[in-house]
């Protein structure tokens, strides 16, 4: 073996094993390692050629399986790379894990290949060929949904490696032996980029600070997909989605997200917001909003799952910050909690689902949209994820208060939510502190024994 050779292969398995090792995720070390022993391979065996082509069958099988192991590792890194949630498909991995020993064994034996003369011209070379350029060629549409990156050092490497790929295509139709030392240098910057692997995912400005503020994305729409009730946090996407329209009720939530809705609980929809993606699961509820089935309204919860920003973190949507619940828009658990403690009398307002298909986010946001209506000078708070608590001035405010919430307009407040409620009135204990008080009004009263029927309140 020349001594360049063995300076490279070297090289090579000094910066797999590195890769291997130290790799900056998990996920990238397998593929980065893989890549550089098998383009250490293909050197070696790219060593054991003769000037006027290979020596033997068994020299050119262990060529053939080398570049066909490059390829399909090269794919597997690049998309891994890219996609922070990328998968491949098993029968393909198979593939990728079976072709290059197929490859290697048929060469060895000459199948398909008469003489070694016009190897390049046998079905088994065209067979390898289109299996390699295929990946090469998925590699390249990976990359091009990413030239646009905002990251300037992303944009870069994509189009040095592009530019590789390019280059190694020429070499390899114009003088083959030297297509590995190409492949080398693609080993080299993929080794470097798997060491910095959190930029890939990094989404633009726009895309971070709103997930900055997230608890779920709510839009309330009619029969006929248009919108009629949203919470901030969903203005806040529509703004980040289209900047130039104006949210008002009436737009098509369709044509304003441009997305199409699903039509089954737990569907995952994508948000592309500059080179970050948003994926979000969404669960629907239709709301009767009345006695007569004909008044309903279709309620869309989005909850972010996973996205490409790394360095957000998203705010949870029971709302422990200072201010309101991002789910419901009323008080948060704290801000409720801190009017509690030098308050004198409260009421809670409690709900436990009747089956457990039930989402509790989407029954709370429907149940404070009909207080925001029923009682418009009342500020509630979310005092748990069940419950919604109120300070009242007086004893006989708190009674008043308490009836009321039996019926609004005649119709439970639960109606059409397979929820049942519980109305509770708390006094303030003499010699009883603040903390104490509140700490007892947030503690949950109901199980999941009591009576679904019962709708007297409680004192």
């Amino acid at each position: 073996m020349p001594q360049l050779d063995l300076v490279i292969v070297v090289a090579l398995a000094l910066t797999g094993f590195a890769a291997l090792f130290q790799g900056a995720r998990v996920k990238l070390r397998i593929p980065t390692a893989m890549v550089c022993f098998s383009i250490a391979g293909w050197v070696t065996a790219g060593s054991l050629q003769g000037p006027e082509g290979p020596p033997s069958y068994a020299s050119l099988a262990l060529l053939l399986g080398a570049v066909a192991m490059t390829a399909g590792w090269a794919y597997i890194l690049m998309r891994k790379l890219l996609e922070n949630d990328a998968e491949i498909p098993l029968p393909h991995f198979l593939i990728i894990l079976t072709f290059p020993i197929i490859i290697t064994s048929v060469t060895w034996f000459g199948i398909g290949m008469s003489q070694l003369d016009g190897w390049r011209l046998s079905p088994t070379y065209v067979v390898q060929a289109i299996y390699i350029y295929g990946h090469f060629g998925a590699m390249a549409l990976t990359m091009a949904k990413r030239q646009g990156d905002p990251s300037r050092r992303i944009r870069y490497s994509l189009i040095a490696t592009t530019a590789l790929l390019v280059t190694g295509i020429i070499v390899e139709t114009l003088a083959y032996q030297y297509t590995a030392y190409v492949a080398v240098v693609l080993a080299f910057v993929a080794a470097w980029a798997a060491r910095w692997p959190a930029a890939w995912w990094q989404a633009p400005v726009a895309a971070d600070e709103l997930l900055e503020s997230i608890g779920v994305f709510l839009f309330v729409i009619d029969d006929e997909g248009r919108l009629r009730k949203w919470n901030t946090t969903a203005a806040n996407l529509v703004e980040a989605l289209a900047p130039r329209t104006k949210l008002q009720r009436g737009l098509y939530v369709e044509k304003l997200l441009g997305i199409t809705l699903p039509l089954r609980d737990g569907a995952v929809v994508e948000f592309q917001l500059g080179g970050g993606v948003l994926r979000t699961e969404c669960n629907t509820h239709e709301i009767p909003m009345g006695p007569g089935m004909s008044a309903m309204e279709r309620v869309l919860m989005m909850r972010p799952l996973k996205s490409r920003v790394t360095s957000s973190r998203l705010a949870t949507p029971s709302g422990e910050l200072p201010g309101y619940d991002p789910v419901t828009q009323t008080l948060s658990r704290r801000s409720i909690m801190e009017r509690l403690e030098s308050a004198d009398h409260s009421i809670r307002l409690e709900f436990r689902p009747t089956i457990k298909a039930v989402l509790v986010d989407e029954v709370m946001f429907v149940v404070a949209r009909r207080l925001e209506s029923a009682f418009s000078g009342i500020e509630w708070g979310r005092i748990d994820p069940w419950a919604f608590a109120v300070v009242v001035s007086s004893p006989e405010e708190a009674d008043t208060l308490a009836h009321s919430l039996l019926s609004i307009d005649g119709v439970p407040i639960e109606y059409g939510l397979a929820v049942y409620s519980q109305t509770f009135v708390d006094h303030r204990y003499a010699r009883e502190s603040g903390a104490a008080f509140a700490i007892r009004v947030s503690q949950p009263r109901m199980n999941e024994t009591d009576d679904p029927k019962e709708r007297e309140f409680k004192a």
